[in-house]
Parts: structure tokens; C-alpha cells; sequence
């Protein structure tokens, strides 16, 4: 079966797969780019992106889902660790309970900021238990990571920018 959103088919096409008897689940992170034209506003202090902190991670439901990002002014929280062993420093986080027992295949379908993924279990940013990471899916920037989920599990998904980068994803 194919899950196709129509607004977005000039980007991607998000297609899933049966094998071994299990539907795959996937989510998926969209690029979409917005141009702005004229010199920046000057700006005291900017305020991060409501899902900077392990805390207050964006929920994602269901078994497919498209998001469009921005590590823009994210942090690295104390005790956060490195991501697919890079130190980063603009994450955000994003957390998802399987439905049932399956794969999942989470990737950054663009690559115009250099991102690292990680996916954990735990509920504390300082004490998670590795699931997946990635850095370079590939011969790009972009990062992509599949792995065996339990029904009734939360996993916690953090994407950062190498070395500290941010902007949109």
C-alpha cells in the first residue's frame, strides 16, 4: 500500500511494505524551504522551538506521519548525549508509542542542514537507552534509521544538527 499526500507529492511519497507477516510503520521528517527576502530583523533573544527540551518533545500519533521542523535556536539540554556520536547542540525531540509490533524507518527526507538522528527508550534525557542512530544515510546528508518496535512502547526521537547546525528539516 502506498500513503501518498497529495500536497506534498512533488516531495516525497512515503511507501510502505509488507514482509515477514508485519506491515512496516514509518515516520517521516519533510523539508519544506521558505525563502525571506530583505535584511533579518534584529532580535534580543530568539525563542527555541516549543519541542527543544527531551520534556516537551512534539507527540507524533498513528503509524505514519510527516513533519515539518525546525532546529532554529534549539539547545542541548545538560546530561542530553551525543547523537549517533556527534555532540550536536540544536536538538529537538519528538516522541512516538507503537501501536503494535512492527519496523520503523524514521529519515530526514531532505538534507539542506546536516542532521544526526537518535532514538531512545527512558523517560529521562540523561538516563535513555539507545534504540537507533544515524549520521549520512548514504551518500547524503541525511539521516535514516529502521529498527523492530513493541506494541505500547514510547520511543523518544531526537534530531540535531552536526556539530551544533540548525535551521529547517
Amino acid at each position: 500500500a502506498s500513503f501518498d499526500i497529495s500536497s506534498l507529492s512533488s516531495l516525497t511519497t512515503l511507501e510502505m511494505e509488507k514482509g515477514a507477516g508485519m506491515r512496516a510503520l514509518a515516520v517521516q521528517l519533510v523539508v519544506l524551504a521558505v525563502v525571506v527576502v530583505g535584511a533579518p530583523e534584529a532580535s534580543a533573544s530568539a525563542a527555541p522551538p516549543f519541542n527543544d527540551g527531551f520534556d516537551s518533545a512534539q507527540v507524533l500519533s498513528g503509524e505514519a506521519n510527516v513533519v515539518t521542523a525546525t532546529s532554529k535556536d534549539a539547545t542541548k539540554e545538560a546530561g542530553e548525549r551525543a547523537h549517533a556520536a556527534n555532540p550536536g547542540g540544536a536538538s529537538v525531540w519528538f516522541r512516538w508509542v507503537a501501536q503494535r509490533e512492527g519496523t520503523l524507518t524514521i529519515w530526514i527526507t531532505e538534507n539542506t542542514l546536516d542532521t544526526v538522528l537518535g532514538v531512545y527508550t527512558g523517560t529521562s534525557v540523561d538516563a535513555l537507552t539507545e534504540i537507533a542512530s544515524n549520521d549520512d544515510y548514504g551518500s547524503s546528508t541525511a539521516s535514516r534509521v529502521t529498527y523492530a518496535v513493541d506494541s505500547g512502547v514510547e520511543y523518544r526521537i531526537a534530531v540535531d544538527g552536526v556539530s551544533g547546525a540548525s535551521g529547517p528539516f
